[in-house]
């Protein structure tokens, strides 16, 4: 049994940083980006609020990882 993930629309927040696929109506090929956690999805300048995002590898942000915060001032 295959899982079915979920699709995001533009203008919703992204759930996790993390890689997704993107997908076109017709105009491109699936393709990856990288999201961080709380980003708006964008529209498409081609298809507008036809593009969808799928979370296929979610990681966390270097920043947001406590061995890697940023140096604390002195």
């Amino acid at each position: 049994m295959t899982e079915k993930r979920k699709r995001f629309h533009p203008g919703e927040n992204a759930p996790a940083s993390g890689v997704y696929t993107v997908y076109h109506l017709a105009h491109a090929a699936p393709h990856h980006v990288t999201v961080l956690y709380g980003d708006a999805f964008p529209q498409c300048l081609s298809c507008g609020n036809g593009v969808r995002f799928e979370l296929i590898h979610a990681g966390l942000y270097v920043r947001a990882h406590p061995l890697f915060e940023s140096e604390k001032l002195i």
